[in-house]
């Protein structure tokens, strides 16, 4: 699993799409490292969570970003400036670098390529959740139809399958909330590589994009969307 204790950072080429995993806590000399990098209305933001958990993991995540991006573009994490896509994803002006990020509880999850916008979830699988309930509103018949079929351990892995491939591919596609999570459907098997069943969105062709999948632990799932000419990198 990567880490950036100490800070080597590999670089994706032109043809792959690298996958960082964090996982908190870090060092406290590190973290006072990445708190340095962030601007002062992140380091403002940083000031305004109430827990320190909370806080940790927004100077980590924002700071990591940074110091990633940094590497592939070649400037120092500070002086990094990120601006606001059509439909409101971060984006770099002027670069064919593409990034994504994603956190939930103890780790956070970054990917980073060229070209081809792409998007990331990670979910930790214990949290409290209606399966049931929230599979039958937001998801597609089909989907829902196989997560109410199974039961227990089987039940939470195939939902949260659906939930991070579904967000991962929204982040993609750009549109945030603002497309119905049952305007796409995606696999609720176990692949780690899979394909993007159907998707109602303006000039996105499904044939174009994969889904790959990882159980970082026991507690926590990943996904990412990305083009199929693509190679993906975990690290």
């Amino acid at each position: 699993m990567f880490s950036i204790e100490p800070l080597n950072i590999p670089v994706a080429n032109h043809d792959e799409v690298y996958l960082y995993v964090q996982t908190l806590p870090v060092a406290d000399a590190l973290l006072a490292t990445l708190y340095t990098a962030l601007n002062q209305e992140e380091q403002q933001r940083a000031a305004r969570y109430h827990f320190e958990r909370d806080r940790t993991r927004f100077i980590v995540a924002r700071g990591l970003l940074r110091y990633l991006l940094s590497a592939y573009l070649n400037k120092t994490a500070e002086d990094i400036v990120f601006q606001c896509g059509s439909q409101g994803k971060p984006i770099i002006a002027d670069s064919t670098v593409q990034f994504n990020v994603s956190h939930s509880a103890d780790r956070i999850l970054i990917g980073i390529g060229y070209h081809h916008p792409l998007g990331v979830d990670v979910e930790h699988l214990t949290r409290t959740i209606e399966i049931d309930s929230i599979s039958a509103r937001f998801f597609t018949a089909n989907e829902a139809k196989q997560i109410q079929a199974l039961s227990g351990a089987a039940q939470r892995r195939a939902f949260f399958n659906v939930w991070t491939r579904k967000e991962a591919l929204l982040k993609t596609i750009g549109s945030g909330l603002s497309l119905s999570l049952q305007a796409c459907e995606v696999s609720a098997g176990d692949e780690t590589v899979s394909t993007v069943l159907a998707c109602n969105a303006p000039s996105f062709n499904v044939h174009d994009w994969q889904v790959h999948s990882r159980l970082l632990s026991q507690d926590y799932l990943a996904a990412a969307v990305v083009h199929k000419d693509l190679k993906v990198v975990w690290v």
